[in-house]
C-alpha cells in the first residue's frame, strides 16, 4: 500500500529519533571510557546469591533475539503502528544515552571485557545504566497486545525472564542496570499514552 505524506512525515521522523538515540549511545560509551577509564567494579547483592556462569552471556542474545522475533510477527498485524514504535525505542536509547554517562562504574567482569556477541564484533560497551537490553526486550513485551495475540504475548513473557535471569548468571549488567531498564521501558511506554505524540502518530 502507497504511504500517504502525513505517514512518510511520521516514519522520517521516527527512524530519525531512533538513529540519533543510537548514535548518542554511543557517543556516551566513548566519553565515559575516555573520562573515566578507571572505573570500579560494584559489589551486587543478585552477583552474590546466584553466581557467575560466564557461557550464559549467549543465552541473553538468543532470549533478546527471540522477543523481537515475537515483536516483528506482531508488526506484521500492526503496520499502521510500525513508526509509533520506532520512536518510543529510539526515545529509549536517546534518554539511556544521558542516563549511563552519570554515575559510570565498570563492567561487572572489569574494564574492558568484550561480552556476548561484542566478542565476535570487538564492540566495547561501557555504559552500564540502565540495561538497554533489559529496557528493549521490556518494551516490547509491553507493545504486544495480550488480546490480539496471546501467545506472543507470553513467549515474549518468558524471554524477558530469561534475559534477567540471564545477565545477573552472566553478570552482564548489575542488578540496579536491570531494575532502571526495567523502569525506562515503563516510563516510555506510558507517558506518551492519550498525548498529541501518540495521536500523531497513530491518528
Amino acid at each position: 500500500m502507497k504511504r500517504t505524506k502525513p505517514q512518510i512525515t511520521q516514519y522520517l521522523v521516527a527512524t530519525a529519533v531512533l538513529l540519533f538515540g543510537i548514535v548518542s549511545a554511543k557517543i556516551s560509551s566513548d566519553l565515559i571510557q575516555t573520562f573515566y577509564p578507571n572505573r570500579p567494579i560494584l559489589p551486587d547483592l543478585l552477583f552474590d546469591i546466584f553466581g557467575y556462569i560466564q557461557w550464559t552471556e549467549w543465552l541473553t542474545d538468543v532470549f533478546w533475539i527471540s522477543s523481537l522475533l515475537c515483536f516483528l510477527f506482531y508488526l506484521q498485524k500492526n503496520k499502521s503502528k510500525f513508526s509509533y514504535y520506532v520512536f518510543l525505542f529510539g526515545a529509549i536509547y536517546l534518554i539511556r544515552s544521558f542516563m549511563v554517562i552519570l554515575s559510570p562504574p565498570a563492567r561487572p567482569t572489569g574494564n574492558g571485557d568484550l561480552y556476548s556477541i561484542g566478542v565476535w564484533l570487538n564492540y566495547h560497551q561501557h555504559g552500564m545504566i540502565p540495561s538497554g537490553h533489559m529496557a528493549s526486550i521490556t518494551l516490547m513485551w509491553m507493545l504486544i497486545d495480550k488480546k490480539s495475540d496471546k501467545r506472543l504475548k507470553s513467549i515474549s513473557f518468558f524471554a524477558l525472564i530469561g534475559e534477567f535471569f540471564t545477565l545477573i548468571w552472566s553478570q552482564g549488567h548489575y542488578s540496579i542496570d536491570i531494575a532502571t531498564g526495567i523502569l525506562l521501558a515503563y516510563f516510555i511506554g506510558t507517558i506518551f499514552k492519550g498525548t498529541k505524540v501518540e495521536k500523531w502518530f497513530l491518528g
